[in-house]
């Protein structure tokens, strides 16, 4: 229970808060009000004051009073006694702020055995329920009105403590239920209640909300509402709250942001606990209603989802981050339904994202970036610092309608791509040239004699650069390096993997440009995102040309000479696999996943292989070094996929060969255990060896021995670890490079003979009936070549004398 509570240090002075004590025990009416009006006045956030209070057991003495305060009522003036009672409750409410403060006075324990049980969860749970001054049995008999917040409030503090909530659920098990039940009350839609939420109107048949309520009132809903979120947190409560979507739905309309908060962080936390994940989902999109709409002449019935257009139309620049995080989160949900992208569309998720992206503050970019990769990302499991941008994880229906954002984060980054490159003292050429402009029509405006003595140059941006945050390198995730500009890359990765949005930006070179010079930060978070934007880029026919070709512009190449985008990304993952790293394993290898990816991507074409092979050549000393000696068998992944592009040239493959590629393909194959990236980049690079370099250099032009690459693989044990692949339930595009390698296999008799034996052809067969027409095209294949092989093997086998050499003889 260390996570419970620090310990109680014993404070020496305490007399003042002893006198007190024993007046709330023993004193009479008038001096239990002046002490805890006295106390109210209290400091609890000083560490002294806390200590006092509680070391004088004034925590007790406070539950004591109440339990006694009826007996002042006969002699004691009503306002008096009432004003006491809420003093009560509000001295109960200060002390009860902080994690210790709720726990010493729920468990009405002393200091000395509070420290004792501290540590102990299950004795300290023991302790509250055998505690006969509790606080949560006071609370459960009292009754809730209208006015009643300061109750609901200490419901809601000891409710948060995990320690307390396991106690209720022991003590007073029905005490949420109540509390449900005292909600459904408040937010009862009574057209002759005057102190609830909503209105119904008999007339118009329409629920308002009702603005007149008091704001004590409102605190209580507030209370109510905060009490439910945290029920949300316990999976024994949760059925409890979702039997009452509706009534916590309606608060999402209410124009308060006391009300309508609480009720998104509801939704929230039902929906990030799954359990009732489709239930709250669908509540959401049921709730909708049909509006008059005349469309050519003629009216037509528009369907409104009104939670989900109250919550798109929520996101604005004057709430919280959390908030905007919450309600992402949710609306990012939705869109996992099948066919609910629309329902995000009509219901207008485009225009608040593009509104905050306007905006010139920092915050109201971070939410805006937050909304979009919430709503396009679908749910990835694993480490959140390991999550892609790829297309197949992402919507792509919404990515497509946020296009209409791409210019304005576009615009974002440029800006901040300037702010740092003034520091070391450059210019924007798009800033210099509109001065330039602007100087010229002055000249020709003073020899016109129109001067405009009022005329203003055009001013510089004045946008600041974002300052990476301090963090412990050891410790770090890559969520710790996180600013603006990463979330501005990381929602552009997002977009740009819809197709349609990329061929926008096809041929910008500017934005190759921004990407690029962001491609040098000292910024995992920034460095991961933009591998991952250039990765979804890369895709493009036209983009991945830019990649290869175009030569940076002349204010990088006082720092980077003549580069393009490949030899950019290669000198990045060139940086991070040295010795010294300047960022910790994980981050390392987070990062340098990324560039892998995207320089696989970029190297998708024979022509811009061979000019890396040709032009870097120490590009294969950083593969075989790195899978040599990296760990990360999602990194060893990559290179060898890596290495697969380049071995598409005859000469890569066999630089590839001489250094040993061969054994390292199978030492992995040993690792596939279903892991589908691993098992494609392996089947796909040997695949490419062999049909490229099919004999290694120092061998002889034959078609079988130790020197035929396919014989080789066959011989390591390769071979069978593929096969066993074949039977595996994998994706369209791993069975095909597992296809495909067993293709190339086969292009040896010795490897045909060993597949017949184990029963290849079968399975071929069957993934013939099963699989797409890519991979049966390639099966038929496979099966062709066996059946040819084989049968040339056995002419082969009959033009032998008998006894004389033996099948083995003419495989070897």
């Amino acid at each position: 229970m260390s996570a419970l509570a620090e310990q109680i240090e014993i404070e020496p002075a305490r007399q003042i808060f002893e006198k007190h004590s024993q007046t709330m025990d023993r004193g009479a009416c008038h001096l239990a009000v002046l002490s805890v009006s006295t106390l109210l006045d209290a400091d609890f956030n000083d560490k002294q004051t806390k200590y006092g209070f509680f070391n004088a057991n004034c925590h007790v003495s406070l539950i004591k009073l109440i339990m006694r305060v009826h007996e002042f009522q006969p002699v004691t003036p009503p306002q008096v006694y009432q004003t006491l009672i809420q003093n009560i409750y509000k001295l109960l409410l200060n002390i009860l702020q902080d994690k210790v403060g709720c726990l010493l006075t729920v468990s009405g324990l002393n200091t000395l055995r509070f420290n004792e049980l501290v540590y102990d969860t299950d004795k300290f749970i023991s302790a509250i329920c055998e505690n006969k001054l509790q606080l949560i049995h006071i609370l459960y008999q009292q009754s809730f009105e209208p006015t009643s917040y300061i109750k609901l409030q200490l419901m809601q503090k000891m409710l948060e403590q995990e320690v307390i909530a396991r106690a209720i659920m022991q003590i007073q098990p029905d005490f949420p239920a109540k509390i449900i039940r005292f909600f459904r009350e408040l937010t009862n839609q009574d057209d002759k209640a005057s102190e609830q939420l909503f209105k119904f109107n008999i007339v118009s048949k329409e629920t308002k909300p009702n603005l007149e309520i008091s704001p004590e009132v409102l605190l209580t809903n507030e209370a109510a509402l905060n009490c439910i979120l945290a029920l949300t947190k316990y999976k024994n409560w949760r059925p409890l709250v979702s039997e009452n979507l509706q009534q916590i739905r309606n608060c999402l309309q209410y124009p308060s942001a006391v009300i309508y908060r609480p009720g998104v962080y509801i939704f929230f936390e039902l929906i990030k606990a799954h359990d009732f994940k489709q239930q709250v989902l669908e509540s959401l999109i049921q709730d909708v209603q049909k509006v008059q709409s005349y469309q050519d002449s003629k009216l037509q019935y528009k369907t409104y989802y009104k939670s989900i257009s109250r919550i798109c139309d929520l996101l604005s620049a004057k709430e919280p981050t959390v908030f905007l995080q919450a309600a992402s989160f949710i609306l990012a949900s939705i869109t996992e339904l099948n066919s609910e992208d629309q329902v995000l569309k009509d219901s207008g998720v485009i225009k608040p994202i593009t509104l905050l992206l306007s905006v010139d503050q920092d915050d109201n970019r971070q939410a805006a970036c937050d909304i979009v990769c919430g709503v396009v990302e679908k749910v990835q499991e694993g480490d959140v610092d390991f999550l892609r941008a790829d297309p197949e994880l992402l919507n792509l229906q919404i990515a497509k309608d946020l296009g209409g954002c791409l210019q304005l984060i576009i615009q974002n980054l440029e800006k901040q791509m300037w702010a740092l490159r003034r520091l070391r003292g450059e210019e924007n050429p798009k800033f210099l040239k509109l001065l330039k402009d602007f100087k010229r029509e002055q000249e020709i405006s003073m020899q016109r004699g129109t001067l405009r003595e009022d005329a203003q140059p055009p001013k510089p941006d004045t946008t600041k650069p974002i300052q990476d945050k301090d963090v412990d390198t050891e410790t770090a995730t890559l969520t710790s390096y996180q600013n603006v500009v990463s979330s501005l890359l990381h929602a552009l990765a997002v977009i740009v993997a819809c197709e349609d949005v990329r061929q926008w930006i096809q041929k910008d070179t500017n934005v190759l440009e921004i990407l690029l010079f962001f491609s040098q930060s000292t910024n995992p978070c920034i460095l991961k995102w933009t591998c991952q934007v250039l990765c979804n880029m890369a895709r493009n026919t036209h983009f991945r040309r830019l990649c290869n070709e175009h030569k940076l512009n002349s204010s990088f190449k006082d720092d980077f000479g003549e580069e393009t985008a490949v030899s950019l990304v290669f000198s990045l993952i060139s940086r991070l696999t040295q010795s010294q790293k300047p960022f910790n394993q994980k981050i390392t290898d987070c990062v340098v996943q990324s560039a892998l990816e995207a320089l696989i991507i970029m190297l998708d074409n024979q022509k811009y292989a061979e000019l890396t092979g040709l032009k870097m050549l120490s590009i294969f000393d950083v593969i075989i070094s790195n899978i040599k000696r990296d760990k990360n068998i999602t990194t060893r992944a990559y290179l060898i996929g890596l290495a697969a592009k380049l071995s598409i040239v005859s000469h890569n493959a066999q630089i590839f060969i001489q250094n040993g590629l061969l054994d390292y393909l199978t030492l992995l194959s040993f690792q596939f255990n279903s892991n589908e990236l691993l098992i494609q980049s392996c089947c796909l690079c040997a695949y490419q060896l062999i049909m490229n370099a099919p004999i290694t250099n120092n061998g002889a032009e034959t078609s079988y021995g130790s020197n035929n690459v396919s014989v080789l693989l066959g011989q390591s044990g390769m071979q069978q670890n593929i096969i066993k692949c074949l039977y595996l339930d994998l994706q369209e595009q791993t069975m095909t490079a597992v296809v495909k390698s067993v293709y190339a296999l086969a292009q040896v008799a010795r490897n045909c003979l060993e597949m017949f034996k184990v029963g290849v052809v079968q399975q071929l067969l069957e993934l013939i009936k099963t699989r797409g027409e890519e991979i049966q095209v390639d099966c038929g294949q496979c099966v062709y070549v066996i059946r040819v092989k084989l049968h040339q093997l056995m002419e082969k086998v009959k033009s032998v004398p008998t006894g004389e050499i033996g099948i083995w003889g003419v495989l070897q």
